[in-house]
């Protein structure tokens, strides 16, 4: 018999927050010195940046990889005993108010420290989730239409009232499909392999689909049952996913120009595998330390720090460096900064503006909210 679902784990909470550190780190302790976004890099220009942290963080790019194994689990997980519309209404309700404040405050920021003509257009392919190449108000949005795509592919099979079994169905076919397109990539050159430079991939989960799968293969062995089958995909989409780390380790190893070994990101994937595999287990190990109201809170923090920590994070900082203090306080001052501001949208920005649109999109009920409120990210 399945368990009943939790209202918040704990423990997927938690390591939301610590992926999207990790993220934070690779930016500040790394790329803002090495290989910077085009905005970060003329905010920061001629300025003292250093990375003496950079061998302590630039595997924090994993985080992403992370956040797409949790969004599996936890879409999954939301989905199941709901319809299409009710699922959909569910994401909007949690992509876009935070998403809209993020890239409002972002471009008021840039248009003020790096004004430029297109600001206005990319603002508006950033709260639109636009799914070209590049383009939006911060690089940060490249991965929500990619989860926007795997939303809607896990729609389709929700009918008037999603299954775990429909739902699990979809993510192994996504799953294998993924795994066919990295035996590809094998056979076609690895890491320069032209399917990986091809712009739409992301988009058709490609790339990522076995991430994904990996989510929803680990709720299906928590709520449900082991089965061979299930403990085999398991295996197949984690050591896909592994081939997909060790890829974007090289790549980013060349983007950064430094030496450096996939060891270090396949690691943290996998104890972040691990802990999602452990996290029912541990839930009440950690209800004795954390309630569950702080890491939920915690938890919804994650969505608009990932979204306003780079650009705005590289503004924040070059203005403090050129009021005098030296980097490594500017960027310790510009992730406090961050911090507090992640809080305030997760606390109040957020709500405020999800009750009109709960109104707008169901105007004869009242404000729906996910009732599993971990619900994925970046993005949802």
């Amino acid at each position: 018999m399945a368990a009943s679902k939790p209202h918040a784990i704990i423990a997927l909470d938690l390591l939301r927050f610590a992926s999207a550190l990790l993220v934070v780190a690779f930016h500040y302790g790394a790329a803002f010195a090495l290989a910077p976004s085009a905005a970060a890099a003329a905010l920061l220009h001629a300025l003292p940046v250093t990375a003496p942290l950079a061998r302590a963080s630039w595997f924090g790019w994993i985080g992403v990889e992370l956040f797409f194994m949790i969004s599996g689990f936890v879409i999954a997980l939301s989905a199941e005993g709901i319809g299409i519309a009710t699922f959909l209404r569910r994401r909007a309700l949690r992509l876009l108010p935070a998403a809209w404040i993020c890239a409002t405050v972002t471009l008021g920021v840039v248009a003020v420290t790096l004004p430029a003509h297109d600001l206005p257009l990319r603002w508006l392919r950033s709260v639109t989730f636009w799914p070209g190449d590049g383009g939006w108000i911060d690089p940060s949005y490249w991965t929500l239409p990619i989860e926007i795509c795997f939303y809607l592919l896990i729609a389709t099979g929700l009918g008037t009232g999603g299954t775990l079994a429909a739902i699990e169905q979809r993510a192994r076919w996504l799953g294998l499909a993924s795994v066919a397109f990295w035996i590809v990539v094998l056979c076609t050159g690895w890491t320069a392999s032209p399917l990986l430079q091809y712009q739409s991939a992301p988009l058709l989960l490609s790339r990522y689909g076995c991430i994904f799968a990996l989510g929803v293969t680990i709720l299906a062995l928590l709520r449900d049952h082991t089965t061979r089958l299930r403990l085999g995909l398991l295996s197949l989409f984690a050591a896909t996913a592994l081939l997909e780390i060790a890829a974007h380790a090289i790549e980013r190893a060349t983007t950064l120009r430094i030496a450096a070994t996939p060891l270090v990101p396949m690691l943290v994937f996998i104890a972040g595998l691990v802990v999602m595999l452990a996290s029912l287990k541990l839930q009440p190990l950690l209800q004795r330390y954390i309630g569950t109201k702080i890491a939920s809170r915690v938890g919804l923090m994650t969505y608009p720090l990932y979204l306003i920590h780079q650009d705005v994070g590289a503004a924040a900082a070059a203005a403090l460096m050129r009021g005098g203090l030296p980097f490594a306080p500017a960027i310790l001052l510009t992730l406090v900064g961050a911090l507090a501001f992640a809080y305030w949208v997760a606390s109040v920005a957020e709500p405020a503006l999800r009750r009109p649109l709960a109104r707008l999109f169901s105007p004869r009920h009242a404000p729906a909210r996910d009732r599993f409120r971990n619900a994925s990210l970046p993005g949802g």
